[in-house]
């Protein structure tokens, strides 16, 4: 009798793992923008810090959004032999992110111009620069994601930034983001740039709390 509960419970634990391994990334993109958007007024990255008092929309009419540097990051080692674009896959995410953080923005049309690196920055508009960095690019470990769960495994693409006054150079507000894989995404060709989709949602909803 207790062999056949001990096979029943892993049974049952094997078709929760099946339902959540087969559950699409956008389920999860879905639920990541329904926490943004109810977190209005509250915080939504792990560090905040905003110097002006006042609406950034006060003074700034403009972005420009730098591509982001990995200068520093902890990245995952991985075996090149069997992984030989991971770096690639990691590198993308330089241009990836903050080309999402500008799409999201002029979405919203919060501001007037809304520039990505390279573009043109002529004009005298006030403006601010978003610069940021990737302190951290794992994708965690697959048998912990399936077996034990709970958050146990997740990978993790962290990322420290500012916002700048283009003027005078000086920091008008720092932050720190994070986002993890759930544990249906093992593959880091879906989980980096998933992460890093994550990460733009929640760094572009903080921009726009203040502005």
């Amino acid at each position: 009798m207790v062999s056949i509960q001990k096979a029943g419970g892993l049974l049952v634990l094997m078709i929760a793992a099946i339902f959540l391994l087969s559950t699409p990334a956008s389920v999860y993109a879905e639920e990541v923008e329904k926490k943004a958007e109810k977190s209005d007024g509250k915080q939504i990255l792990g560090v905040e810090n905003v110097l002006p008092k006042e609406k950034l929309s006060q003074q700034y009419k403009r972005i420009i959004i730098r591509d982001m540097s990995f200068e520093g990051a902890a990245i995952q080692q991985v075996d090149e032999t069997k992984h030989p674009d991971f770096k690639n896959v990691v590198k993308q995410l330089g241009t990836a992110v903050p080309d999402n953080i500008a799409a999201q923005l002029k979405t919203w049309g919060i501001f007037e111009k809304v520039v990505r690196e390279g573009e043109d920055v002529s004009g005298d508009e006030k403006t601010i620069i978003l610069v940021a960095r990737f302190t951290k690019v794992t994708t965690g470990n697959r048998a912990a994601r399936f077996w034990v769960g709970f958050g146990a495994g997740s990978s993790t693409v962290g990322i420290a930034g500012k916002l700048i006054d283009k003027d005078t150079g000086k920091v008008i507000a720092d932050f720190e983001s994070n986002a993890h894989s759930p544990m249906s995404m093992s593959n880091y060709r879906t989980v980096l740039p998933a992460d890093g989709a994550q990460n733009a949602k929640k760094i572009a909803m903080f921009i726009k709390k203040y502005y």
